[in-house]
């Protein structure tokens, strides 16, 4: 990334703006920081080039199951996408006909959607932090891949990957929200999609539920549903036809929101 970067400052044939330079300097100063290098998994050494030139074959483990763990955190992802995407918009701004942004999440959209353990929750994440825009289509898509994962996690032991993709989804879900039409259904039914999650009560998922959640509670004050109707009634109206799903994991996890809703939406969590 660092290289990319000092690409774009050294480039002769592209033209900047002082105050885009001035931006490639600084994230070119930041992503050489140790707190960057974290993001990466980098840690004890000096500088990046020690890592890259460390031998790449007698440290690697081929033990079965090794490539199945997620060793780059989707919040580093995140904070890295979106340190990225500052950069891209502040180079777009000197290049009028740029398509740069258009083709990243085009692609990222590709994969976001496409099955694939190792680059679909990457993708989901990247696509969540740089979209400008989200259609009730694409929400759908996205809480369908949510389902199918909230289904592998309940059903085997070795369900890591299943809550990498759960958590991939619901950061993608976090950050689209805001970006929905007004008037979408969605934006009620997202509070029980985030309640679904923290019912699971996996410690790695909680972080990524709650922030669904508030996120959700933003949105739906901003857009002031919560002017005519207490939470507990709009939120008991939209559960309605999910019923019965509901239901099955309020028994789960021995709650029951049709009691005492308050009770309930404080119980979930590690």
């Amino acid at each position: 990334r660092a290289r990319v970067i000092h690409s774009l400052c050294t480039c002769s044939q592209l033209h900047f703006s002082e105050e885009t330079k001035q931006v490639l300097r600084l994230s070119l100063t930041e992503f050489s920081l140790p707190k960057f290098y974290l993001l990466f998994g980098i840690s004890k050494v000096k500088s990046a080039a020690v890592i890259a030139f460390r031998s790449s074959y007698r440290d690697r483990s081929f033990s079965p199951g090794s490539y199945e763990r997620e060793t780059f955190a989707l919040t580093s992802l995140e904070t890295v996408t979106e340190a990225l995407l500052e950069i891209m918009e502040a180079c777009m701004r000197d290049i009028p006909t740029c398509k740069w942004l258009d083709q990243w999440t085009e692609l990222a959209q590709k994969f976001a959607f496409q099955y694939n353990p190792s680059l679909q929750p990457r993708a989901l994440v990247v696509f969540g932090c740089i979209s400008k825009r989200v259609s009730h289509g694409q929400i759908k898509q996205i809480i369908r891949i949510l389902s199918k994962g909230l289904e592998s996690c309940l059903k085997g032991p070795d369900n890591y990957n299943s809550q990498v993709l759960i958590e991939a989804t619901v950061i993608a879900l976090t950050k689209l929200q805001p970006l929905l039409n007004k008037d979408s259904p969605m934006h009620k039914a997202l509070f029980w999609v985030a309640m679904a999650v923290l019912e699971l009560d996996e410690v790695n998922l909680y972080s990524a539920g709650t922030a669904l959640l508030e996120q959700n509670l933003h949105t739906l004050d901003s857009l002031r549903v919560f002017n005519d109707k207490s939470p507990e009634e709009v939120f008991m109206e939209i559960r309605r036809p999910l019923e019965w799903h509901c239901k099955q994991m309020d028994h789960f996890v021995g709650l029951n929101f049709n009691s005492n809703f308050n009770f309930a939406l404080v119980g979930p969590g590690p």
